[in-house]
Order: structure tokens, then C-alpha cells, then sequence
């Protein structure tokens, strides 16, 4: 409940142009950021980070998603488990008119990576990814990002086929 009414807060805040604003939209994040195993209550941070965001585009972003990444990042496998509404949040990120080029970076390698080691889940981040990647391509670092992740996987590729042959012998 507390959560549900600090947002509402904050969106009243945004509306307003208050000070408070910013102290408030931080305490959600860092909230955010500790619990990351708790799915029912990320789930219910991203669906209102979601409508925050849409309904307040000049929130900034980077503020939100540079400690998300990290902690996603640091914790991969072990606490964090990937549900549908994580790419969903991340899809509505892709799309949203504040995200700098560098901050798409982070997420497509973080999305890139999930997409080559999950099978369950490669499907779902193949679509925030395809957004990011075709977005940003004209960004000459993403293009360098896409043409890395192209050779690993075309390399993946060749090991696969590599050790299927074996095997047939």
C-alpha cells in the first residue's frame, strides 16, 4: 500500500513540477533496486514505473534504469527470475523518448545476453531488443554492439554445428 501511494504521490508530484519530486521518484528506485527477488512487488514497481513514465515522459530515465541494469546484472541467476512483465517494462523502456543511446546500449547487451542463454526466455527479449537495435542504429557504438553480437552468435553457430558433426561420428 505504502508503494502504491508513494507513486500516486510522485505522479501528482511530476504533474505539479514539485521539488519533492525528485527525492520521492529516488526513495522508488533504490526500493526497487533491493528487492529484486520479490516478484509479485516488481511486478507492481514496473507496471507503475510504466504508467509514470508514459504519463510523465520528461521523468528522467537514466536515473531509473542505470542501478536497475547493474543490479539485474549483478544478481543474473541467482535472485533474479525473468517473467513476462519484465519485457514488457523493458519494451515500454525502449520506446520511451528520453532513452540516450548509451543507456539503449546497456540494455540490449543486458537483453543480448539474455537472449543467447535462455532459451524460455529469448523470445520475449528479442522484442525490447529488436526495438533497441533498430532505434539506435544509426549510433555508431550500437552498430559496433550489433556487429559483436553477430559474431558470437554466428560462433555459436559454427560450435553447435561443429559438435553436432562429432557427434554423428
Amino acid at each position: 500500500m505504502a508503494v502504491s501511494l508513494q507513486f500516486r504521490l510522485l505522479d501528482k508530484f511530476a504533474e505539479e513540477k514539485n521539488p519533492s519530486a525528485p527525492a520521492i521518484y529516488k526513495s522508488l528506485i533504490f526500493s526497487l533496486i533491493e528487492n529484486p527477488g520479490d516478484l509479485i512487488l516488481r511486478e507492481h514497481y514496473f507496471s507503475n514505473f510504466t504508467f509514470l513514465l508514459e504519463s510523465h515522459p520528461s521523468i528522467p530515465l537514466n536515473f531509473l534504469l542505470e542501478p536497475l541494469i547493474k543490479q539485474i546484472n549483478i544478481s543474473e541467476y541467482v535472485t533474479y527470475f525473468y517473467k513476462v512483465f519484465d519485457f514488457d517494462f523493458f519494451t515500454s523502456i525502449s520506446k520511451h523518448p528520453k532513452l540516450t543511446a548509451a543507456s539503449a546500449l546497456s540494455l540490449a547487451d543486458l537483453l543480448g545476453k539474455l537472449y543467447l542463454n535462455d532459451v524460455v526466455m529469448a523470445s520475449s527479449a528479442s522484442v525490447p531488443f529488436m526495438l533497441l537495435c533498430s532505434r539506435f542504429s544509426l549510433d555508431e557504438r550500437m552498430q559496433d554492439f550489433i556487429t559483436k553480437f553477430e559474431t558470437v552468435c554466428l560462433a555459436s553457430l559454427m560450435n553447435l554445428e561443429k559438435n553436432a558433426d562429432e557427434l554423428i561420428k
